[in-house]
């Protein structure tokens, strides 16, 4: 019996209820045998269902009602697995020990790495830096002699030599060597190499970073400029004048001249907007005033961005030159950084891409230290002295170097030991080790890969212990195991479809089955207006549709490719509508459009609408009855709970339930 995982959305709901007195946790709500169910449980079981308490304060009493009715079915149904002995059955304790393995590893993850990190992302996004880099590439040289070369720049600059000439001169990155090796203001989401980012942000501005890190692209050279707040996004109007005069011509000193002129406009109190309007040459704008709305950094021309992102909401700006013009631009607002729940998902995104990778193992190394990992070194030794060349497959139980080793420790966490025929078994599963050498190399990077698994089994293990939304967790996957396990026997195994049932189901809801009015036709169709034409002159000399059909019709996506079609309802397109529309049997159409063609159709029978046979509603009836089995099987077995708990409900008190002070 494998339990379904339709259950999951239920068990991973988010655990939110309002605290509530000593007082109000004593109440007793509902009793089942010598059972209870407080306030508390029910008012957290409440809020899983309806998403917290916050959500439930306009709730009614009828609704409070029906879901302790609904609880205490629950609850009963739970006590009963347990009286048959369900919760130590074998089978569903490996069912749930495999679930906890299943979910166990994706849960250490989501809680300890990916939602740590995004925060952490969230956090250093607020940050943007400004620096310079020499990239060496160990394409004509080795990757040693390039990392060797990039300490020696490091060595030079912090000796005095000028990080912008070395970088036009050695730099490989040729969209910034020009510039210094600068990179303007950017921010982590902006920069793929999480460990370019973790230099900027140890680094001290000024400074050359005290060693190169390695990139797929070569090794990197950091300098740290400035690093400051980031202003999320600004709102700027500005206004501008391009560098031609009225004939189109250069005249970069008439721009000049003009925009000097509206600069003292604007000292003299005259209005921006209405300056823009008159004096402004970007069309996109000036009738807004010179609006550009909000945009966040690098959206504009470094010129223009690095003048903007200086100016206080309210402020004007000298005037700015760009490749476009002479501007002058005011700030007119500010948008606030947002909070982490609307950038959610851009940032998993960027993580997941970028950062995960290198986090996990991080966070593997974490977990070496918190459970005293220790690699047995003498183990090596043992692996160096064996001289024969032994490759690794589904035989390397019976060499000579897995026998000297196959008992020696290869590592422990606190007191427990593993060796290196434990390691070597489990490693066989993997295909990618089939044909490797044994060596010491490959012997560690097998260690390290089932080592990573017995980490997550003792954090599994540290978990079910100290973790209560784990533990929560894994008892709601097991009362849903219980509970499908008691579904099948007392109810879906009641579920049988024998024919006299149906049809006495059938005979109490024969209302509920009918025909409509429905046609049977004939068809033909062609794309061409003039073969649909010659079609009627030949139906009308007496020439029989079908015969014409095979000679002319034209096959369509849209339309059945047959000639004659059984009883359908007459409003199921225009094609039936068509069809009801003829007075007799035997009628004919004349062509009419539809879809990219024409159609005539031809009346063969007419079927009034009417109630159906047991026959023909039978296929229909399965579904409905199978349905009303399977309630009065659940009808059935919760009389029988009830007969055995008699449970009493305390309906008075559920208002305690609900906080409705702040309605």
């Amino acid at each position: 019996m494998k339990f379904s995982v339709f259950a999951l959305s239920l068990i991973v709901t988010t655990f939110l209820f309002s605290s509530c007195s000593p007082k109000n946790s004593e109440m007793i709500v509902a009793e089942y045998g010598n059972y209870n169910i407080t306030l508390d449980e029910y008012k957290e079981a409440y809020a899983k269902s309806v998403g917290g308490m916050e959500a439930a304060k306009d709730d009614s009493l009828e609704q409070l009602k029906t879901y302790l009715d609904l609880y205490v079915n629950y609850k009963m149904k739970l006590r009963d697995a347990q009286v048959r002995g369900y919760d130590v059955d074998e089978e569903l304790n490996a069912e749930l020990d495999e679930y906890k393995h299943q979910i166990g590893k994706s849960y250490i993850e989501e809680k300890f790495v990916v939602q740590p990190g995004i925060k952490q992302l969230y956090e250093d996004d607020k940050i943007e830096y400004k620096f310079q880099h020499i990239l060496i590439k160990p394409d004509t040289i080795s990757r040693k002699e390039a990392s060797e070369f990039a300490y020696s720049l490091i060595e030079r600059i912090k000796n005095g030599e000028d990080f912008g000439e070395l970088a036009k001169k050695y730099s490989a990155d040729f969209a910034s060597k020009d510039v210094d090796g600068e990179i303007y203001y950017i921010r982590p989401t902006q920069i793929p190499m999480v460990q370019l980012t973790d230099i900027l942000k140890k680094s001290t501005p000024g400074q050359v970073y005290h060693k190169p890190f390695m990139s797929a692209a070569g090794y990197h050279v950091v300098r740290l400029i400035s690093k400051k707040p980031v202003r999320y996004k600004i709102r700027v109007s500005h206004i501008i004048r391009d560098f031609k005069n009225d004939a189109g011509e250069p005249d970069t000193a008439n721009a000049l001249e003009v925009i000097k002129a509206v600069k003292f406009f604007i000292e003299q109190g005259q209005s921006f907007d209405s300056l823009a309007v008159f004096y402004s040459e970007d069309p996109g704008s000036k009738m807004k005033g010179g609006d550009l709305g909000f945009f966040p950094r690098r959206s504009m021309v470094i010129a223009f961005d690095s003048v903007v992102f200086n100016l206080k909401v309210g402020e004007i700006s000298d005037i700015v030159k760009t490749n476009f013009g002479f501007h002058i631009a005011k700030c007119t607002g500010e948008m606030d950084y947002p909070p982490i729940e609307e950038l959610n998902e851009s940032l998993s995104q960027f993580y997941k891409k970028n950062i995960h990778a290198q986090r996990m193992e991080q966070y593997k190394d974490e977990l070496k230290e918190q459970f005293s990992f220790k690699v047995n070194d003498k183990l090596f030794d043992y692996i160096k002295a064996d001289n024969i060349k032994t490759f690794f497959d589904e035989e390397i139980g019976e060499s000579s170097v897995y026998k000297s080793i196959k008992d020696i420790t290869a590592f422990s966490f606190k007191d427990r030991t593993f060796s290196a025929g434990e390691v070597m078994d489990f490693s066989i599963q993997n295909k990618n080790n089939t044909g490797k050498i044994v060596d010491s190399s490959f012997v560690a990077n097998l260690i390290n890969t089932y080592s990573g698994k017995i980490l997550f089994d003792l954090k599994l293990e540290d978990l079910e212990k100290n973790d209560d939304e784990f533990k929560s967790l894994l008892d709601e996957y097991r009362n849903g195991i219980l509970i499908f396990r008691l579904q099948e026997e007392e109810v879906w195994s009641n579920v049988t479809l024998d024919s006299t049932g149906m049809k006495a189901f059938f005979n109490e809801n024969s209302e509920k089955y009918n025909w409509a009015d429905r046609v049977s036709y004939k068809q033909i169709f062609t794309t061409s207006d003039s073969l649909s034409n010659l079609i009627i002159n030949k139906l009308n000399e007496g020439e029989g549709l079908d015969s014409l059909f095979v000679l002319y019709n034209e096959k369509s996506p849209k339309i059945e490719s047959k000639c004659s079609i059984d009883l359908v309802e007459v409003n199921k397109n225009a094609i039936t509508q068509q069809a009801n529309k003829l007075k007799n049997i035997g009628d004919y159409s004349n062509p009419f459009r539809f879809e990219n063609g024409w159609i005539i159709v031809q009346l063969v029978d007419r079927d009034k609408a009417r109630a159906k046979t047991f026959e023909e509603a039978k296929g229909e009836c399965i579904g409905p009855y199978q349905e009303f089995l399977s309630k009065k099987a659940e009808k059935d077995y919760i009389e029988k709970l009830n007969s055995i708990y008699n449970p009493k409900k305390y309906y008075d008190l559920l208002w305690n339930a609900i906080d409705k002070s702040s309605n």
